[in-house]
């Protein structure tokens, strides 16, 4: 596996950090503070607040950081995914940025560029697996909705029933399926691994939330390497 470094992002964090909170100064020798006007106190901690705030152009600065941070990232898994910077022979990474840095748009832009292309014309992907906790299920479904649309036939299977859940993998899975992704809950996919177990079932699996795979002894974590 290949891991995107923490350093990486470490510039977008430099320009964020806060100044520390003032201190009252007191004299040292009769305890009384400093400073008999505190109308002019007010006055001037109100022209340091207001000093203090992010002008237009530093929100604008960071909002380019995190664009530049965006577009790294989906480069790095692009290239971890199709091969470009394979190590021994493993074709993944783990994308390790902080909330609020993108995860999600990175993995949705990877996942439909390798949909919709490859490097001898034809689509990379044919068909991807999106397992999640079943908290965020909805959530991904949404995501991916509104940033490709129509563009990607999608299958969510969130609060289904049994037959449901059984109907929608198997349709997911026939040669000729309409769906090109699935999204599913990790519990979901452990109670039915056997079905995933044929060879080419999946081409690409996005792991969100995937520290929870960190345990290689565990269920989760084998029947995640099943397809």
């Amino acid at each position: 596996m290949v891991w995107r470094k923490e350093e990486e992002v470490a510039e977008f964090y430099s320009d964020s950090n806060l100044e520390g909170q003032e201190k009252e100064d007191y004299d040292e020798e009769d305890g009384e503070e400093v400073g008999a006007d505190r109308d002019g106190d007010e006055e001037e901690s109100e022209k340091e607040g207001l000093s203090s705030e992010s002008s237009p152009s530093d929100q604008e600065r960071k909002s380019q950081n995190v664009a530049a941070l965006v577009r790294e990232g989906v480069q790095f898994m692009f290239d971890c995914v199709s091969g470009l910077s394979s190590s021994d022979g493993i074709f993944g990474c783990i994308l390790a940025d902080d909330m609020g840095l993108g995860k999600t748009l990175q993995s949705i832009t990877v996942l439909y560029t390798l949909l919709c292309q490859g490097f001898d014309g034809m689509p990379m992907v044919k068909r991807a697996m999106v397992v999640t906790p079943t908290s965020l299920v909805s959530n991904w479904e949404s995501e991916i909705n509104k940033w490709v649309g129509g563009k990607v036939q999608l299958l969510a299977l969130c609060e289904s029933t049994r037959a449901d859940v059984l109907s929608g993998i198997e349709s997911f899975l026939k040669p000729c399926s309409p769906f090109q992704v699935l999204i599913i809950s990790y519990e979901t996919f452990r109670m039915h691994s056997a079905k995933f177990e044929k060879s080419g079932s999946c081409d690409l699996l996005i792991c969100d939330e995937a520290h929870r795979l960190k345990n290689d002894q565990t269920l989760t974590n084998r029947v995640c390497e099943t397809p």
